[in-house]
């Protein structure tokens, strides 16, 4: 490790020893805004990281740790294809080649309309849109799993004239009712489905029907 990372991560380290060991309800009384300073939001996903442990002075010096440790250069040269594997002399492609995910739409028969390939830490909302504008018939029905439960998804089906048949995600924090029994049919469609799709390996296989 180089010396300036080396200095990055002792004084995080001497950080993390002067916070001790606080209750997380003294923090946020301390700080009412506690949430807003620590969360984002991207449309229907919040990252709340607030019930941690940490103060405003550590992410400054967890930001220096990966700025002395090369961290964004390391990750362009990752995305770039660059050989940063320094063992094998090779590229590290782990985000095209093991973390995918392929959006498929099919009929009510399991057979493929089109597919839609994004990252694998793309979030499943992303793909609804060129899903949906498929050359194909407008389904009145469509069934896919809790990846794609938003509010902007349910909405822009139900705008189309398509009733979504999705489950709720476990955080949604408004109960939405989901006909299960209608759902079931889903798993055959994906059955049907995953054949096309062996040579993807390790892609992740979400349809849409």
């Amino acid at each position: 490790m180089k010396r300036a990372a080396v200095a990055a991560l002792e004084a995080l380290r001497s950080h993390r020893d002067s916070l001790g060991n606080p209750h997380l309800r003294d923090l946020f009384a301390i700080d009412p805004g506690r949430f807003e300073r620590f969360s984002l939001t991207s449309g229907d996903l919040t990252l709340d990281y607030s019930k941690n442990r940490i103060a405003v002075e550590t992410l400054q010096l967890m930001l220096k740790l990966a700025e002395a440790a090369e961290v964004t250069t390391l990750r362009d040269q990752m995305f770039a294809g660059q050989p940063i594997n320094i063992t094998e002399g090779r590229a590290v492609l782990h985000v095209a080649l093991r973390n995918s995910k392929v959006h498929a739409r099919c009929d009510n028969q399991g057979r493929p309309l089109g597919f839609i390939l994004t990252g694998g830490e793309a979030s499943d909302y992303g793909a609804v849109d060129d899903l949906m504008a498929l050359p194909v018939t407008k389904p009145k029905v469509l069934l896919a799993d809790k990846g794609y439960d938003g509010d902007a998804v349910r909405a822009n089906l139900l705008i189309r004239g398509i009733l979504p048949i999705i489950p709720p995600k476990a955080n949604r924090r408004e109960p939405i009712a989901c006909d299960f029994h209608r759902y079931r049919g889903r798993n055959r469609i994906e059955g049907a489905v995953k054949p096309c799709l062996d040579g993807i390996g390790k892609a992740g296989i979400r349809p849409l029907c």
